[in-house]
């Protein structure tokens, strides 16, 4: 009977656990900010394929989805040094580098907005490096969801 009494309790401990777990606040609001950023770029290159774009109000964007960035990177860090889990870790690392991919995106599209002639070789290669980030982004949100039962 005592056995039985604690082998349901551990088993309940253990969904409990395992149904209820969650990311951590830095990984969601994170991710929630990559994906504001990247819905972003998404529509700034499609503007700028299109030719169909206000020089300005595109790079107040850029420049705010810059910030964003750089909030994530303080977030990643302050949490890489506190953690000490592998998870927490994986996760930061994952974040972290696709906020790298679309930092260096944002950089290029500056450039072009800047000089349309001398620099579309750097568009073009932030457009190949924003849908790099874009599938990796999907993969990771999609994992999450996987790993902890939520939506994103």
């Amino acid at each position: 009977m005592k056995k039985t009494f604690i082998l349901t309790a551990i088993l309940t401990l253990l969904c409990t656990t395992i149904t209820f777990s969650q990311p951590s606040e830095h990984v969601m609001s994170s991710v929630k900010d990559l994906i504001r950023v990247q819905n972003d770029l998404d529509m700034i290159i499609k503007k700028i394929i299109s030719c169909e774009y206000d020089k300005v109000s595109m790079e107040k964007t850029l420049k705010f989805d810059g910030e964003i960035l750089s909030s994530i990177f303080n977030k990643c860090n302050t949490n890489y040094i506190k953690g000490d889990s592998n998870l927490v870790r994986r996760e930061t690392d994952t974040i972290f580098y696709i906020a790298s991919i679309y930092r260096l995106s944002i950089n290029g599209i500056l450039l072009y907005l800047e000089d349309k002639n001398n620099y579309e070789a750097y568009f073009l290669d932030s457009v190949a490096q924003y849908k790099g980030g874009s599938l990796a982004l999907d993969q990771f949100r999609q994992t999450l969801e996987r790993v902890y039962k939520i939506k994103i």
